[in-house]
């Protein structure tokens, strides 16, 4: 990382993509320094974003696309992944519910480098609209996660983002649908999670051999205690239904 970064600090959720003709990663770094009064009994509430690292191969080495995040730094943002659309690149990524309580899932819309936001971003919708996400108790609030969006299109051109949240303590992953078939929605949260059994941030992929797959972490802890999990998915055109642990 450039000592001239914005942050050096701890990196999360990093994950690569290919396009036009680069590799992009996506990570999420995080600040030690305080933003603002901490609510006691909450997370410290410390600059957190998305930042976007470029490389000729997917091994790298990556280089920062500036110095600052892509996402915007008045927001507490993490978890930012793409989406191509109409040729237009996006992020979408997670508002984070130590800043707003409910956590959000916004959209910006990237320049074609995808060096910067080229406009204001908007949300989607919030944790709190999922029958399924539950919340937690912090203090004296209900509070609700967003983490670990990614977007994948059926067979039959329905556009789903699963994302995770928590149901009655544990960690779960849910989908939802874009009723326009676009990215900007609206969204639409299907009932029930696809995973509840303490899984999520997923993404989706295909194995060589054509199997569809999702593979999340297991065991949502802050000791070091997640380990990957892949999965076998099915496409249901409507939603996505998970079939059993990938066995190669």
């Amino acid at each position: 990382m450039p000592e001239n970064n914005w942050i050096t600090g701890k990196v999360w959720a990093p994950e690569v993509h290919s396009y036009a003709g680069k590799y992009y990663l996506f990570a999420t770094l995080n600040s030690d320094i305080q933003w603002k009064k901490s609510v006691p009994g909450w997370p410290s509430y410390t600059f957190r974003g998305t930042q976007i690292f470029r490389a000729d191969r997917p091994e790298g080495p990556f280089l920062p696309l500036g110095q600052f995040p892509q996402t915007p730094m008045e927001r507490m943002a993490l978890d930012g992944t793409l989406w191509v659309e109409e040729e237009i690149p996006y992020m979408v990524f997670c508002h984070e519910w130590v800043q707003i309580v409910d956590g959000g899932m916004d959209l910006v819309r990237l320049s074609e480098d995808l060096s910067q936001a080229v406009e204001a971003p908007q949300t989607l919708f919030h944790a709190s609209a999922a029958d399924w996400s539950t919340g937690s108790a912090t203090g004296d609030q209900t509070t609700y996660v967003t983490d670990g969006c990614f977007l994948y299109r059926t067979h039959t051109g329905k556009l789903l983002m699963i994302w995770s949240s928590f149901k009655e303590g544990q960690y779960a992953m849910g989908v939802a649908e874009s009723v326009t078939g676009r990215v900007a929605g609206p969204w639409r949260q299907q009932p029930k999670p696809l995973f509840e059994q303490e899984g999520g941030h997923g993404m989706i992929f295909r194995t060589f051999e054509g199997r569809l797959c999702i593979v999340f972490h297991n065991q949502n802890s802050s000791n070091g205690g997640e380990r990957a999990q892949i999965y076998e998915i099915e496409d249901q055109e409507e939603t996505l239904k998970v079939k059993g642990k990938f066995i190669p």
